[in-house]
């Protein structure tokens, strides 16, 4: 038992119950504080937040099974019992026009910058929790409009809760869009 305690957090992977977030009932509604939700996931897993005035993360190319017609799928953005890319590939005519369709509205959204690759393409298990501080970045003009929060402020929330390279040399720096919405909420309160 201690083996499995200390291999769990070694690799940074609590008991599920630690890791707990929430969200008001059983749907995808990001459009109440954090304080009224109810248990959802773990901060592994990406969630769909599509409110104004929270971050958002990776699109997600999960499905279900369509309620109506089982021969069918349907989009269903971070679906963990169904992880996995589109298996669009780079000559997909299908992706290429998501990517261009979806940069083109970001680009709409903050004009002056450039949009961050994470932010048009998924990831690999449809599941990633985390972008990248640039994406984080990317998002402050809108976020601070929908809150009524300086844009400065939430700049020292994103690097607050920018987790860097694992022993200084693996991965790169990214920070959990679940962590800093729940951030977010709680920087909201005290304003």
């Amino acid at each position: 038992m201690k083996q499995t305690t200390g291999l769990k957090q070694t690799t940074g992977l609590k008991e599920i119950k630690n890791d707990q977030a929430s969200r008001p009932g059983n749907h995808v509604d990001h459009s109440h504080d954090a304080a009224d939700w109810g248990c959802l996931s773990a901060r592994y897993v990406g969630q769909n937040f599509t409110a104004d005035g929270y971050f958002h993360g990776r699109p997600s190319a999960t499905n279900a099974t369509d309620p109506n017609d089982p021969a069918k799928t349907v989009p269903a953005p971070y679906n963990a019992s169904n992880s996995g890319g589109s298996n669009l590939g780079p000559a997909s005519k299908a992706l290429v026009d998501r990517v261009k369709d979806d940069s083109d509205l970001l680009a709409a959204t903050n004009p002056s910058t450039k949009v961050p690759v994470d932010l048009v393409t998924t990831s690999a298990s449809g599941l990633d929790p985390d972008i990248t501080p640039a994406a984080a970045l990317f998002q402050i003009p809108w976020v601070a409009k929908a809150r009524g929060l300086p844009e400065d402020q939430l700049r020292r929330l994103i690097e607050e809760n920018t987790t860097g390279r694992l022993l200084g040399i693996l991965g790169e720096p990214h920070v959990n869009v679940l962590k800093l919405n729940l951030a977010l909420d709680k920087l909201a309160k005290k304003s």
